[in-house]
C-alpha cells in the first residue's frame, strides 16, 4: 500500500511562514493526520479513508492542519465533522477498517453467545434506542488486552467484544452490560473533545441494572484460573465451506528487561510467543 499525492487537487493555501506544501493520503489501520516540517516547506498526512471526502472538506482540513503546525490548537474543521458522521462516508470506508483491523473476526455469533442477542434485551429494557445502534457494527474480537472486555471504534461505529466472555459460565446479563457500556460510547458526540467516561456517561452507565454487581464480577473475572483463553479465532470462507483457523498462542517467560514506559526503571517480564497453526472443517451455519 502506498500513499498518494493530491497536492494538486487542494487549492493554493496560506502556508506563510512556509514556502510550499505537499498533501498525500496514507493507508493506516485508523482515521489519522499529521504534519512534518521540512527544509522545503511543510508535508501534511491525511489517511487514505478520505480519499473520496469533497474536496471542501479536504481543503478545510489542510488549513486547519497549518494552523496547527505553527503553535495553535487544532480544531477539527465543521465539514471533516459532519463528513465524518455521514452515511456516506461510513458505509464505504467500514469494510476496509475491517479488513485493516487485526483484532476483530467479524462474527456475531460466537461459540456460546451472539452480540445481537444481547443488543435485543437492551432495547427491550429501553436502555438502547435506534438512535444509538443504527449505522453500526457487533462482532467478537479475536483478542483483547487483559481486563479490557470491550471496544468501540466511535469513527466506524464498531464494537468488539473480548472473546473471553464468549463462555457458558459467563452470565448474559454480564455480556449485554458489556455491549451497553460500548453502545454508550456510540451514543456520544464525537464532535465534541471531551472525556469519554464522563459524568453524563457514568449515569447513562448506572441505569443499568445491578451495575454495581457487573461491574466486580468483571473485576474479579480473571481471578479464577483458566478464564484466560490461550488461543483465538479467524475464520476465512470459501465456496462450500467455512475453515477454522485456531492460532494457539504459547506464552513462555525468558527473563526480565528494562521498561521505557518509566522513568523508575521498572521491570516487567518479557514473552516469547510461539504461534501454531492448524485449521478444521466447521459446518457454514457456524459463521
Amino acid at each position: 500500500m502506498r500513499e498518494t499525492d493530491i497536492t494538486e487537487k487542494i487549492r493554493a493555501l496560506s502556508v506563510y511562514p512556509y514556502d510550499e506544501y505537499k498533501v498525500t493520503l496514507k493507508p493506516k489501520a485508523h482515521l489519522h493526520y499529521a504534519y512534518r516540517i521540512t527544509d522545503k516547506g511543510i508535508e501534511i498526512e491525511l489517511s487514505d479513508y478520505l480519499a473520496e471526502a469533497p474536496l471542501s472538506v479536504l481543503n478545510d482540513e489542510c488549513e486547519a492542519i497549518v494552523k496547527w503546525s505553527m503553535g495553535k490548537k487544532y480544531v477539527q474543521p465543521a465539514s471533516l465533522s459532519e463528513y465524518l458522521v455521514s452515511s456516506d462516508f461510513i458505509v464505504k470506508n467500514r469494510p476496509l477498517y475491517l479488513r485493516r483491523c487485526r483484532t476483530v473476526s467479524m462474527m456475531q455469533q460466537g461459540s456460546s453467545k451472539n452480540l445481537i442477542d444481547s443488543v435485543e434485551r437492551l432495547m427491550a429494557m429501553d436502555l438502547v434506542f435506534d438512535t444509538d445502534i443504527s449505522n453500526s457494527y457487533f462482532t467478537w474480537a479475536t483478542h483483547m488486552a487483559k481486563y479490557k472486555f470491550g471496544q468501540c471504534n466511535q469513527t466506524f461505529r464498531v464494537v468488539s467484544i473480548n472473546p473471553d466472555l464468549d463462555a457458558d459460565y459467563v452470565p448474559d446479563k454480564v455480556v449485554d452490560y458489556v455491549v451497553y457500556h460500548e453502545i454508550l460510547h456510540l451514543r456520544q458526540d464525537t464532535s465534541k473533545n471531551h472525556r469519554p467516561h464522563n459524568a453524563q456517561f457514568r449515569s447513562w452507565e448506572h441505569m443499568f441494572p445491578d451495575y454495581a454487581a457487573m461491574e466486580d464480577y468483571l473485576r474479579k473475572f480473571y481471578t479464577v484460573p483458566g478464564r484466560r483463553r490461550l488461543c483465538f479465532i479467524r475464520v476465512t470462507s470459501t465456496d462450500d465451506v467455512e475453515i477454522l483457523r485456531v492460532q494457539i498462542i504459547v506464552v513462555r517467560p525468558t527473563g526480565h528487561h528494562r521498561s521505557r514506559a518509566s522513568n523508575r526503571g521498572c521491570h516487567r517480564r518479557s514473552k516469547r510467543v510461539r504461534v501454531l497453526d492448524t485449521c478444521q472443517r466447521v459446518p457454514s451455519s457456524l459463521s
